[in-house]
Order: C-alpha cells, then structure tokens, then sequence
C-alpha cells in the first residue's frame, strides 16, 4: 500500500489519497468474476444509468420533451471521450443521480402540473389556424 505520492511533480513526498478506492475494488470483484466482459457490461451499466438519470432530472423541470433533448444530446457528446476512464464513469453515474435529487427537491411546480408547459400559452391575438386560412383584416 502507497502512503506516499513519489509519481506526481506538484505533490511529491505527500499523503497518498486514493479516492477512487471503492471504484477500484467494485471493478476488481467484476474483473475477478466476469473477465474483461464483465467490465465492458459494468461500463455500458454505468453510461445506461448515467444517461438515464439525467433524463429523469429533465423530466423533473417541466420543460418539452424538445428542450429536454437538447441538454441530454450535448451530455451524450461530452461524455463519448471520457467512457474509456472507467473509474472516472462511478463520479459521472453518482453526480447525475444526485442531480435527480435535486430537480425532485427544488422543482415542485413542475410535478405538481402548475408549471407552465410550453407551448401552452398562446401570445393575444394569435389564432389557431395556419396563417394560409388567416381572412385578411381590412
């Protein structure tokens, strides 16, 4: 066991921290059990339940199902070159699913339906029709 950083420039002689020590052992056991397979699954399982607690977050503002993709679309490109860090995939999983929360504790207009959707509200003097049928005002 390393007690001290004799790799790193800036931190050279100090404490070693791992924080990524649970990480590590979670992908020990599946490697030990599953082989490189049972990483790749544990991988795909953390990118799936990353991507899907960020769509649930969304979900929680209210907001069209068309604004909600956008956020989600940007997220999926952003994560693409960081899937191959795996043990960098258990602090993206955990950060969206405590976004969850936090949408669920700070959006209660939105599950209570007094939220205002969008495109529900219609500006005075708009009409139903398209602006092909619209009789001309004269």
């Amino acid at each position: 066991m390393v007690l001290y950083d004799s790799v790193s420039y800036s931190a050279f002689g100090h404490l070693y921290r791992n924080d990524e020590w649970l990480t590590e052992v979670v992908m020990a056991v599946i490697y030990n059990h599953l082989g490189v397979c049972g990483l790749k699954l544990w991988k795909f399982a953390c990118v799936a339940a990353t991507m899907v607690s960020l769509a649930l977050a969304l979900a929680e503002t209210g907001a069209s199902r068309a604004v909600q993709s956008n956020p989600l679309g940007v997220v999926a490109l952003a994560i693409m070159p960081q899937i191959q860090f795996r043990p960098q995939l258990f602090t993206f999983m955990f950060s969206a699913q405590d976004a969850v929360l936090f949408a669920r504790a700070n959006m209660p207009m939105a599950r209570s339906g007094r939220f205002p959707r969008a495109g529900r509200r219609r500006l005075p003097g708009t009409s139903r029709e398209p602006a092909t049928k619209r009789r001309a005002t004269g």
